[in-house]
């Protein structure tokens, strides 16, 4: 018995206990499962619903538009019929089958109305639809009424006459604010439904106990809160006895402005009864289902008693058998232990390899992008400054096609050590206007002179009708071309090189272009074929010793393709030569919209744009600043200078406080003491300022560039930069008034002037920099030893002084992982006794050869006045000088002749000639006493 009672409870609870899970288990998913069903039946509920009116918004459009060209109408118009008018407006509401029928006049006011026919005379021209007509648009829209329609959905259109005079609006649309639109929405969906006006029923399906309309009940302050924003609401409300699962949703116009709320809401009562219900019917099976446990358990405890009895002595053996099986298994256990860690370890060792080699290239990559853009930037510039002097047209058109070749280096660098980037799928593709024609055109010109020294035939071909602009990336789908044809040319000894673009598909809007380049060189087998896409990898291992290059050029363009929406194909045969062809779908441009960004595109090298608007420049480097200043200067741009971010924030806010037209665009450093460039391009976005923000820097690698981006910043302008790469950053963001063509001597010598003028700024501003620098490593700052050092590299690379540039790069790298110490006195350990000693020699060279300058401009701002000036005269130009030092504009420099007039002004013509526009305000109200 005491076996038996052993067996027979541990049954009777586990009956019990699972039938009770069971039962539990059964509820709640049947409850979950309701309550989701019944979500989802109100969540189409409400889309059916707002389907419906969308249908409204379209039936209006097109009633409106059938009414407006109606000749009656017009007729009816003209004659000035008011009667003849709402007669034939009651007619086409009928017919159309809408509630509200308007007629007005060209400035909104109304002329008939259906809905109430002796109003008329007012003026609703500030109703949305009727704006629009009045600008002579077409406009659907959700609408506030004037007179009696609470809210609707309407739509406006012009009327013309047979000469196509705009003589009168006509409105047209459906009301949310009657009970027939409740029922239809309630017969529509099967849900209740109501429309709220300012947080008021105005229109619902509900009923009181009385058996009157729900009208002007209020909604909860929470949840109109909430669809006011534009957000939907769902939850279970009681309203009127009962438990309704209700979706709020905003309905907005067409300047999305909240206007109304629709409620639909379904009445959960009777699918809590069907819980109930459940619950009941599930009690009482478990109650039979236990008492059918309980008479089995019985019967089967007793057979378990007499089979527990037999099977002791089995148990017995079995257990002796077990454990010889136990000791051998965990002998085999341990050994494949053993042999996991082992190959655990191993695989460690190799995770560990790896990451060591991807770091490794990252290190590589980041050195790199450092010492390869400085002497290209170098070639950049000379071979642009080349070009100013006079010179043989063939020896001009060599070094243009050096700097187009230098700069097309400079951008196939960029990839390369970006490869990164393009791998995690980081590159952003632009959208502007383009002329296919060029691109092929400039192509061939840069690779014809590699064909030529192989005797190679090179033909390019675009079908004449690709003349129309497109839309798209130029700079990435050139680069794309470019690597194809020079891997063809690179590959093919004797023969041809064809590259060919035709149409492959065209409608108003777009053109599909399919883009071939086909060669006669050595081709690849189908093993090769299968590996050329990957990084580092090229047809033969060979190939890399005899025809050089990196193997990522493929790569690139493969990503830059299936990018555009292309799919890159190759076919090839060995010793025949190779086919690599693609299919890319661009839009075309209207040529409205031609008309009005040609100016915009494109320009010449040869030619100079003029630009249109106002610059603030976030700039603390006075060197940088002359610079930036002297560009925009040259293209008729207006500047305003700021030191810092914080400088910059307070000019926007100031501006946005007094309703000051904003800036047209933003060029934002991003090292700057007080703030730096990416808070304060935060702070700017934050104020809801929509002008466009360009980060001006050195540090331009791949993770630099998302860290802007995600700041806010539209662009980037890498630092050193030339005028073509200035002039079409600019022209992404500001309109173009015309372009002249550069006078190259003209040029040469504003580039003079700039050189000279940094160098001087150079010299007075760091005449004592070494000690500066010094004191401050010996206080502890790292901070700001590592921001005067920063300043010092960028600064000696403006003028053109490699050295100096080299040691403060160093000693600004090393200072990068000294931001990380804790101890003020580690500063002046941190950088080593012959790098101090190699910056100040450095230093003290470039000081010593500028010299001569500094004598000279102190001679120019001596002051030697050609007259005497009277009080009256000296005060007209404090007067014209004030305002533009409060408002931190470079254009006081224009003033510096008349100001050398004054006596006593050499302080303030030196604080205005370093952009010091705080000290010289100070000074000019000091002069003025």
């Amino acid at each position: 018995m005491k076996v038996r009672r052993s067996i027979f409870i541990p049954m009777i609870i586990l009956a019990v206990g699972a039938c009770a899970i069971v039962l539990i288990s059964s509820i709640l998913i049947f409850s979950n499962e309701m309550n989701e069903n019944i979500r989802k039946r109100v969540d189409i509920a409400d889309t059916l619903a707002h389907n419906e009116i969308n249908t409204m918004l379209n039936n209006a459009r097109t009633a409106v538009i059938a009414i407006s060209n109606n000749v009656e109408l017009i007729d009816a118009i003209e004659e000035e019929n008011r009667y003849r008018i709402l007669y034939l407006a009651n007619e086409f509401q009928n017919i159309a089958h809408v509630d509200a029928i308007m007629v007005t006049e060209t400035n909104g006011t109304v002329i008939a109305r259906t809905h109430q026919p002796d109003a008329y005379g007012d003026n609703i021209s500030d109703m949305i639809h009727i704006k629009a007509a009045m600008e002579e648009r077409i406009q659907e829209s959700l609408i506030i009424g004037r007179v009696i329609v609470n809210i609707g959905a309407f739509a406006g259109a012009p009327v013309y006459n047979n000469d196509g005079d705009f003589i009168a609006i006509v409105s047209i649309g459906h009301r949310f604010d009657t009970q027939d639109f409740v029922y239809k929405l309630q017969n529509l969906t099967g849900c209740e439904a109501s429309v709220f006006l300012d947080g008021k029923r105005i229109s619902t399906t509900l009923k009181e106990e009385n058996g009157e309309y729900a009208i002007g009940s209020e909604l909860d302050e929470y949840i109109l809160d909430i669809v006011n924003s534009g957000e939907r609401y769902t939850g279970f409300i009681s309203i009127l006895g009962a438990t309704l699962l209700t979706t709020y949703s905003p309905l907005i116009d067409s300047d999305g402005n909240v206007i109304g709320i629709l409620a639909i809401a379904y009445n959960t009562d009777e699918d809590s009864n069907t819980i109930y219900r459940a619950i009941y019917v599930g009690i009482i099976a478990t109650v039979i289902v236990v008492a059918a446990c309980i008479l089995i358990a019985i019967y089967f405890s007793k057979f378990i008693e007499i089979r527990l009895k037999r099977m002791t002595s089995e148990l017995f053996e079995m257990t002796r058998q077990k454990k010889e099986f136990e000791d051998a298994t965990i002998v085999k256990e341990k050994q494949y232990i053993k042999e996991l860690e082992e190959a655990r370890e191993e695989l460690s060792k190799a995770l560990s390899a790896a990451e060591s080699a991807n770091d490794a290239k990252s290190i590589f990559l980041a050195n790199m992008s450092h010492e390869i853009r400085t002497p290209m930037n170098s070639i950049l510039g000379f071979a642009e400054l080349a070009q100013y002097g006079e010179m043989p047209s063939k020896t001009r058109d060599y070094l243009s096609k050096i700097h187009d070749s230098a700069e097309w280096l400079l951008k196939i660098i960029s990839d390369v050590l970006d490869i990164t980037k393009v791998e995690a799928g980081k590159v952003i593709l632009e959208e502007i206007p383009f002329d296919l024609q060029t691109i092929l055109k400039n192509c061939q010109t840069i690779v014809k002179s590699q064909a030529e020294e192989k005797g190679i035939a090179l033909y390019t071909y675009a079908e004449p009708s690709l003349s129309r602009k497109l839309r798209g990336d130029p700079v990435r789908l050139r680069q794309a071309l470019m690597n194809l044809l020079s891997n063809s040319i690179k590959f093919t000894n004797t023969g041809t090189v064809k590259m060919m673009a035709s149409i492959k598909d065209s409608t108003e809007k777009d053109v599909t272009v399919h883009f071939e380049v086909k060669d006669s060189g050595i081709g690849m087998t189908s093993e090769h074929i299968a590996k050329i896409f990957d990084p580092f990898i090229q047809a033969d291992d060979s190939v890399t010793r005899k025809f050089g290059g990196t193997g990522l050029g493929l790569t690139i363009t493969k990503n830059i393709i299936e990018l555009m929406g292309g799919t890159l194909h190759v076919e090839s045969v060995v010793g025949v030569g190779s086919r690599f062809f693609f299919d890319i779908k661009f839009n075309y441009i209207d040529d409205s919209e031609l008309s009005l960004t040609s100016n915009n595109v494109t320009f010449s090298d040869i030619e100079k744009p003029k630009f249109v608007g106002e610059v603030l420049i976030c700039e603390d480097n006075s060197l940088n600043q002359q610079v930036i200043c002297d560009h925009l200067s040259r293209v008729g741009l207006k500047f305003v200078v700021a030191n810092n971010g914080k400088e910059g924030v307070n000019l926007v806010t100031s501006r946005q406080m007094s309703n000051q037209k904003p800036f047209d665009l933003i060029m934002m450093d991003i090292h700057m003491p007080v703030m730096d460039g990416l808070e304060a391009t935060e702070k700017i976005i934050s104020l809801g300022v929509k002008t466009p923000i360009v980060a001006i820097t050195a540090n331009v690698l791949s993770n630099d560039l998302e860290i802007y981006r995600q700041a806010g910043m539209v662009s980037c302008l890498g630092k050193p930069f030339t005028s073509q790469q200035l002039w079409r950053t600019l022209v992404q963001f500001l309109a173009v008034e015309d372009y002249t063509s550069i006078s190259l001597k003209h040029q040469a010598e504003d580039e003079a002037k700039t050189k000279k003028r940094l160098q001087i700024l150079f010299a007075n501003n760091n005449e004592n920099f070494y000690e500066d620098f010094i004191n401050t490593l010996d206080s502890g700052d790292i901070k700001k030893a590592h921001r005067m050092a920063h300043t010092m590299k960028s600064n000696s690379g403006q003028i053109e002084e490699p050295d100096l540039q080299a040691i403060a790069k160093k000693i600004e790298e090393t200072l990068s992982d000294g931001l990380l110490l804790i101890s003020a006195g580690d500063g002046i350990s941190l950088i080593a006794e012959k790098d101090k000693k190699k910056l100040k020699t450095e230093l003290s060279k470039v000081l010593k050869r500028l010299k001569p300058l500094i004598s000279d401009e102190k001679n120019k701002m001596t002051v030697k006045p050609v007259k005497s000036l009277d009080d009256d005269e000296i005060k007209e130009i404090f007067d014209k000088l004030e305002p533009m030092l409060k408002d931190r504009s470079p254009e006081c420099e224009n003033m510096l002749d008349e100001i050398k007039t004054i006596p006593g002004t050499e302080h303030l013509a030196e604080l205005i000639n370093n952009f010091d526009f705080t000290k010289a305000r100070k000074e000019l109200e000091r002069l003025r006493g």
